[in-house]
């Protein structure tokens, strides 16, 4: 520091040194040789230049470098081959710090190499809470060298959720064709009884909402004006509290709008399953009947084996990010026993929902652009909770009106629920006539 007067001042270290090059003085020591050391201290970094006082250039491995003038900057080599900056202030004065970036917020197996290179079946786009270069699935409706946006300003297109000034939560996704194996194995913590493995087969690509249906989306299609949920109170909210069969006339009249042929027909009256006591005797509703099976091109609810297929996206682990801390298996009601780093990644569940529903696409999506896949709002699927029927490929669950056929599947776990019930192969049930959960319709691509 430097002392002036009665009252000591302290004059920082790169201010004093500013104050000497812009006087042509160099902190160097003045025997004629400064300029060179500094030069050749630089070399030794890449190549660089003396000081003025020195005029002799550094003769290290990099040879002369590029003129730096103070108060410029002047880019250097990082570990892992990243660029980094340099004061050309501390260059000048042999200092030679490289200023580099810190760590990459994406994920090394998350990022496409330079070339933008993916395996086969995939392409390099956007995804995660750092918007990631990734290999997600391509685009069905967005051909090789085409500019997604063209022409389409602020609507919603496949491949390109957002941006194109789009809403996310109106896109819908490609679901390739594809074999998997359904259910948990044995040594998977919190599996339930009835998630036997079996292998499945899908045979056809389908189209599936990235997001589940938000409150907006519902209101826009069907005109009834819902009430806001959990204090969620956003358009982008996901529906929730709806039943089974006001999911079906969603995706009905969806179809109707679109002008695809309807999927379901829906019947007049309710089947009532009696009990012992009438005081017990369940409502399930009016009958609904799937004639085409997966051969309509309309909207309609995923099968409970689509709905696995596309949330696992080709993994075999708990969560599509991971395995399950077993810890969430002692969870008892709402409780928490500790966040599940997975799952925390990616959904919003009983350990960090503060209790409410969350706008959809806040996290990141599956390998297939799905978001909020687990966790969230529940959801709704075609298939009745009876064991899985021993049919594949294109299963469509067991069918029948007996007193066996009480409860429709809801996958996905939600908010308010601990980590076990977000797993993939998760199953949970309501009564058809309840409203219990939320949806995303899918809709079958022509041969």
């Amino acid at each position: 520091m430097t002392i002036s007067g009665d009252a000591a001042v302290v004059v920082p270290r790169w201010a004093y040194l500013i104050l000497l090059l812009q006087a042509g003085c160099s902190p160097a020591p003045d025997d004629g040789h400064g300029g060179e050391e500094d030069g050749a201290d630089a070399g030794d970094h890449g190549g660089g230049q003396g000081s003025a006082e020195g005029g002799a250039a550094g003769a290290g491995d990099g040879g002369e470098g590029p003129v730096c003038d103070v108060g410029d900057t002047i880019a250097c080599a990082c570990e892992g081959g990243r660029q980094g900056e340099r004061s050309c202030d501390d260059d000048r004065l042999g200092w030679s710090l490289c200023d580099c970036p810190g760590p990459d917020p994406c994920l090394v197996e998350d990022e496409c190499d330079s070339s933008e290179q993916c395996r086969p079946g995939t392409v390099c786009g956007r995804g995660g809470d750092a918007g990631c270069r990734r290999c997600v699935p391509p685009a069905p409706y967005v051909l090789e060298g085409e500019d997604p946006c063209e022409g389409r300003r602020g609507e919603d297109v496949v491949g390109a959720c957002g941006e194109c000034g789009g809403d996310c939560s109106a896109q819908m996704v490609r679901i390739e064709a594809g074999t998997f194996v359904m259910g948990s194995p044995q040594d998977e913590p919190c599996r339930g009884l009835s998630e036997d493995l079996h292998e499945v087969t899908i045979t056809r690509p389908f189209l599936m909402w990235a997001t589940e249906v938000t409150m907006e989306r519902y209101e826009a299609v069907t005109g009834v004006d819902l009430p806001t949920y959990r204090s969620c109170g956003e358009a982008d909210c996901p529906v929730q509290d709806l039943t089974w069969h006001a999911a079906v006339r969603f995706c009905n009249r969806l179809s109707r709008i679109e002008g695809l042929e309807e999927c379901y027909d829906i019947g007049e009256g309710r089947r009532i399953i009696e009990d012992i006591d009438p005081e017990n005797d369940l409502d399930v509703g009016p009958p609904v009947v799937w004639p085409r099976g997966p051969g309509c091109l309309g909207y309609r609810l995923p099968t409970e084996a689509e709905w696995e297929y596309a949330a696992r996206a080709g993994t075999t682990t708990a969560f599509y990010s991971g395995g399950i801390d077993p810890q969430g298996c002692r969870a008892i009601g709402d409780d928490c026993p500790g966040v599940d780093p997975a799952l925390d990644r990616v959904g919003w569940y009983g350990c960090n929902d503060d209790n409410r529903l969350h706008p959809v696409a806040h996290k990141p999506p599956n390998a297939w652009g799905l978001h909020d896949v687990l966790g969230n709002a529940w959801e709704w699927v075609w298939d009745w909770d009876l064991d899985f029927p021993d049919e594949s490929p294109d299963p469509t669950g067991r069918a029948g009106d007996s007193s066996a056929f009480k409860f429709r599947v809801i996958r996905g776990g939600g908010v308010g629920y601990p980590s076990k019930w977000c797993r993939s192969a998760a199953r949970g049930y309501s009564v058809a006539t309840s409203g219990s959960a939320g949806f995303r319709p899918v809709r079958m691509l022509a041969r």
